[in-house]
């Protein structure tokens, strides 16, 4: 059984936290009901999500024999055959429709688009270069969408515009670890790197974080009303890229999600920047 529960990857499962930020934003958080269809949401988004990394090891399992940490995932490892892992993927697939389903059928739409554009990144698209990285960034709108649809709110435009781009600085800095985590291997494990250099992807973060924070200083005043607080925590949003840059710059930091839980003062940063974010949420 815990073979299976491997196949989905339980510890990517915090990228589905994405799905509550409506919930928070919206100071609706007390409300049960809201809360409940959630963490649904965020539930059908795991199941979705680990449909997809089963696809994903169905078709790379060749190629993650060679990879020194993705040899042990449980296809390459042969400890799940292929068939039963394609059995196990049509399951969570059809699961998760109907799950959605069981929401709203606006959700299930939004739930559909983000299964065909992860399909269509899994067998092809996560090839081209800059397209893979903006498909993984788009899943993370994806989800936040569905979470607004969820529990009826409407996503601001800034949030989408936020969670795209902050989203998309983490995609292009995991691709640079990749590469100089692998180094030569990098070829037989991932195609697309071989597109990719590190000179590149410093270039293109030096033109993403300035956005990202820019954008982010603009969505604090459009909330001064909401939350007076939220202004307070430009400050801790400019010290975390930069401690993020420095990571990038000095330590394998940011290939694995377990990085980000594994960093004391990003952690501290996050807690002091949910507390200020929540602080002004009854005001």
């Amino acid at each position: 059984m815990w073979k299976y529960l491997e196949l989905l990857r339980p510890h990517q499962w915090l990228k589905n936290v994405f799905v509550l930020i409506p919930l928070v934003f919206s100071r609706r958080f007390f409300d049960m009901d809201l809360v409940f269809l959630s963490f649904s949401a965020v539930f059908v988004f795991v199941l979705a999500s680990g449909s997809v990394y089963v696809l994903n090891d169905l078709l790379d399992c060749e190629k993650d024999r060679l990879h020194p940490d993705k040899k042990f995932r449980p296809i390459a490892s042969g400890k799940v055959s292929l068939k039963s892992a394609f059995v196990f993927w049509i399951f969570l697939s059809v699961l998760s429709l109907a799950a959605a389903y069981s929401i709203s059928l606006t959700f299930l739409m939004i739930l559909l688009g983000y299964l065909m554009m992860t399909m269509g990144y899994s067998l092809f698209l996560k090839r081209v270069i800059f397209l893979d990285v903006i498909l993984i960034a788009l899943g993370f709108v994806f989800r936040v969408l569905g979470g607004g649809v969820a529990i009826g709110v409407i996503v601001s435009d800034w949030m989408i515009v936020l969670v795209f781009l902050f989203t998309l600085f983490l995609a292009i800095s995991k691709r640079r670890q990749e590469i100089k985590n692998l180094e030569r291997k990098s070829k037989k494990t991932r195609e697309v790197l071989t597109r990719y250099t590190i000179d590149l992807i410093d270039q293109l973060n030096a033109i993403i974080v300035p956005i990202v924070i820019t954008s982010y200083i603009f969505y604090t005043f459009s909330e001064r009303q909401n939350n007076p607080y939220f202004i307070a925590t430009i400050p801790l949003i400019m010290y975390s890229f930069f401690r993020y840059l420095y990571l990038l710059k000095s330590t394998p930091f940011g290939e694995s999600s377990r990085d980000y839980l594994a960093d004391v003062q990003l952690l501290v940063v996050a807690l002091i920047w949910f507390g200020l974010a929540m602080a002004g949420l009854g005001t």
